[in-house]
């Protein structure tokens, strides 16, 4: 991913059992006029470690 894109990527939620990291980013309308554009989030749940 390109750092222009700058995601925001909070402190993982750790619990007893998984972890959850969630990554947002804005990403920008490729037309002009047509709107701000959106944001993308996406979260990898995976086994805590100890």
């Amino acid at each position: 991913m390109s750092s222009w894109l700058d995601p925001d990527v909070p402190a993982p939620a750790k619990g007893a059992d998984t972890t959850t990291a969630t990554v947002t980013v804005h990403v920008p309308s490729v037309i002009p006029f047509f709107g701000a554009g959106w944001d993308v989030t996406r979260r990898a749940t995976m086994p805590t470690d100890d």
